[in-house]
């Protein structure tokens, strides 16, 4: 019964013992191969190989996910998951965190996306739209709190060659 399995993948996950993840894991790929384009399915294993350090595939079928159901799925959760793809990219390749936002429809976004924005254009040394992305990003609203953007603002402002960025930072 591949509903019973799902779940069993799932419960799996969140006890996060290797040889849980790994099951979890051989259960999502096996439907998988029964479903290749379930979106749900790919979000699963994503979060199951993100969950054993393999980030990249994990940002994979993320992206698999979004292709699939990002049309369908609702807004909080498409955005989590264009973040969680982003930072995955982040870690393993920051040129293809930029590709995949760059790819991504212009809609307004919150504070926690726009931190991962800036932080992308820090790694791929675009500091000018660094701090645009993280000036943003006090403005708005999301879990995180504004100390985590203004220790990214502050980043961003001190790798400026401008001299009033440089005040700036002093005073965060």
């Amino acid at each position: 019964q591949p509903e019973l399995r799902i779940e069993l993948a799932r419960a799996l996950l969140l006890e996060k013992t290797a040889e849980g993840l790994g099951e979890a894991e051989g259960i999502a790929s096996q439907e998988l191969r029964l479903k290749p384009e379930d979106g749900q399915l790919l979000m699963l294993r994503g979060s199951i190989r993100e969950a054993l350090g393999r980030r990249f595939e994990a940002a994979e079928d993320l992206r698999r996910a979004l292709k699939t159901e990002g049309v369908v799925m609702a807004d909080p959760q498409r955005q989590d998951a264009e973040r969680r793809t982003a930072l995955l990219l982040l870690s393993e390749d920051p040129k293809k965190a930029r590709e995949f936002l760059d790819g991504l429809p212009t809609v307004p976004r919150d504070r926690d996306f726009l931190i991962v924005m800036g932080r992308v254009d820090l790694a791929t040394d675009d500091v000018r739209q660094a701090i645009l992305h993280l000036r943003a990003a006090l403005k708005a609203t999301g879990r995180d709190g504004t100390g985590v953007v203004r220790y990214y603002l502050a980043q961003a402002l001190l790798r400026s060659a401008r001299a009033d960025d440089l005040l700036e930072a002093r005073t965060l």
